[in-house]
Order: C-alpha cells, then structure tokens, then sequence
C-alpha cells in the first residue's frame, strides 16, 4: 500500500466536506417527490430516513500512512479528480519518505493504526476517517477553531465553497473518544506514541456541540457555555434541536436547557421568510403557552460583542446562574475566543 496518496490534515476536511455536500445533493426530493420533506426536516424529526449514502468513500485496509508520497500522483490524479484548495496536504510515515512538489505540503504521520482508520476514495487515494481526522485537526486548528469544525463533523450541517447544505453527522463525540482509546490502547501496545494534539482534542471533547442545524448554533451554544478561563460566559450547556412534545405536537428547538424548561431560538435568514414567519410564530406561542420560557437570537446578537453580552445576561437571570466578573483578563479571553469561533463561519479555516 505504499504506492498510495492520502490526504491530510486540512485538505481531508476539506475532502470530507465535498463528500458531505454531495450526500446533500443526492437526498434533495426529486421532481416527483414533492411531498417528501427537505433533508434537514426528515433528519431532525424520522428516526431512521432512508438516504442515499453513495457518495461516501469505502473502508481502506490501510493501517499506516504510505511510505513516501508519490509526485505524479500528487500533481495529477488529487488535482484533476477533487476541486481542492492549494497546498494539498499529504501524509507520509516519516520523514524520510518526504518528497518535494510543487503545490503539495507533505506531513509526517508515524505509527499504526487501526483497522478502519482510513478511507478509500474510488478516484485513487486514501483520506483518514472521521474519527482520525478529528485526532489530527489537533495539531492544526486552535482550540476555539477546533470546537467549531469537530461540532460541524457532529452535526447536521456541512459548509462548502456554495454555502451550506443540509446533513447527516459524519460522527459523533462517542466515536471520537471510542476510536481514541482503541488507538491509545494499540499504542501502548507497540511502544508508540499517540498522535500530535490528540490531548488538545480530547480535551475539548466534552465541549464539543451535537446535532447543530448551522454554525451560528454552535457559536451561540459554545460562547455561553464554554468556561469563562477560555472565553466563555460559563453558562449551562444546552441541548441542540431537541424535540419539545406540547398539546400533541412536537416541535424542534434550537438550544434547550432544563428538559425544554427554557428554549433559545436564533433566527436566521431563513426565519426571514414570510411562510417560515407564520411557522416560527405558531411554534413560538404554542410553546410560550405551554409555560415555558423561550428567548430568541439574531445576527446582531451574535456578531457583536454587546449583544452577546445582554443574551448571556438574561439567559443567566432566567437560568438562576451567576456570569464571572467581566475583569480585564475575562473580557480579552472573551475577544479572542470570539474571533476564532467566528471566523470559522467560511469553509476556509
């Protein structure tokens, strides 16, 4: 298998995402098919849709990353067969196997792997799993860039050069830190090391936002939640597109916390037009009716500082919870995470 290219670091995410985005194209109702709902409905309410999964790539027997990295595969069979940025990255076992070309980063990517932790491509290369991805974005992204993408493999929503496009999870935190301890355990095994910034990522792990609908919902679960040491407002963590069962229907909620107690709602261009207003009203005084407290988001809530700053407020009022002083050193952690987790908005990291 050494005679083999495999994507890395974050050329496979972006690989991934053109996977993702396909899945979107391939499960968009048909002609004759107007009755059926739009992807996003059927994934948040049917337990198990049926979908069109063709266009994920194959299990690889590949254990290890290849050997050396082969020029001609590199400048001719990645670039005419996947519409990917520039440099590629490319893994290779070590250094000695790194070769120069023109136009592609090679990184090295030592020790063995488990079975199951890569994927094959029909056009010809290898790419790492989802679940090793998410290991070795660690060595890449910081932390706050790092919640917002292992959030976007978790969730329903995949970004792309077009936009954004409706969803199955590629994983899930469960399978993250399952495949971490197979791999940790057959490490130890043979007297390796763990991969570089697995201990960044597992430690964020438990931060890491499930079953999100779009960025803008992870930015607002992770920048009131996260702690206030990293740049959060340390609020409870909420629960994401929860079903709310209220006089026989049942509804989907962006943030949730205290069993659907008290419900976020952020109101994206969607929400703009008129016959998703008529929805979002009739959900919002069925559930307002039914005693529960529901606060609704914007754009401008959380694009700017201050608005993000009266949301947590009253968020903390109506959740009993205290926010941290807003010291000097508070404010900055605040600024900063709030720079890495909105630039993450683009598909460019």
């Amino acid at each position: 298998m050494d005679e083999v290219l495999c994507l890395g670091g974050l050329t496979a995410l972006e690989y991934w995402r053109q996977v993702r985005m396909r899945v979107a194209a391939a499960n968009v109702p048909g002609e004759y098919e107007a009755a059926k709902p739009p992807l996003l409905v059927r994934l948040l309410f049917e337990d198990d849709p049926l979908l069109d999964l063709a266009a994920m790539p194959e299990a690889s027997a590949l254990t290890a990353a290849p050997a050396t990295l082969d020029s001609a595969l590199a400048a001719e069979g990645v670039r005419a067969c996947v519409d990917l940025s520039a440099p590629l990255s490319c893994y290779v076992r070590n250094s000695a196997g790194r070769r120069y070309c023109a136009g592609v980063n090679t990184v090295t990517l030592g020790g063995e792997f488990p079975p199951g932790s890569f994927v094959w491509d029909a056009r010809g290369f290898a790419v790492p799993a989802p679940e090793l991805l998410a290991l070795l974005l660690g060595r890449a992204l910081s932390a706050g860039r790092l919640l917002m993408v292992l959030s976007e493999l978790c969730g329903l929503y995949a970004l792309g050069a077009a936009g954004m496009a409706a969803v199955p999870p590629l994983t899930t935190c469960e399978k993250i830190g399952a495949y971490a301890c197979e791999l940790a355990a057959l490490r130890r095994g043979l007297g390796q090391r763990m991969p570089r910034g697995t201990p960044a990522v597992l430690g964020i792990l438990p931060h890491v936002t499930e079953w999100a609908a779009s960025p803008a919902e992870v930015a607002i679960a992770l920048l009131l939640s996260l702690p206030a040491d990293v740049g959060g407002f340390g609020l409870p963590t909420a629960s994401l597109n929860q079903k709310i069962a209220v006089m026989g229907s049942e509804y989907i909620c962006d943030l949730a916390w205290n069993d659907g107690a008290c419900l976020l709602e952020y109101q994206g261009e969607t929400h703009k037009q008129r016959w998703r207003c008529m929805a979002d009203r009739r959900k919002h005084n069925a559930l307002r009716g039914d005693g529960r407290v529901l606060l609704e988001a914007g754009r401008d809530d959380l694009m700017t500082f201050a608005g993000m700053n009266q949301l947590a407020g009253v968020l903390a009022d109506v959740l009993g919870a205290h926010l941290p002083p807003a010291t000097k050193e508070v404010l900055q952690r605040r600024i900063d995470l709030r720079s890495e987790v909105l630039e993450c908005f683009s598909p460019k990291i």
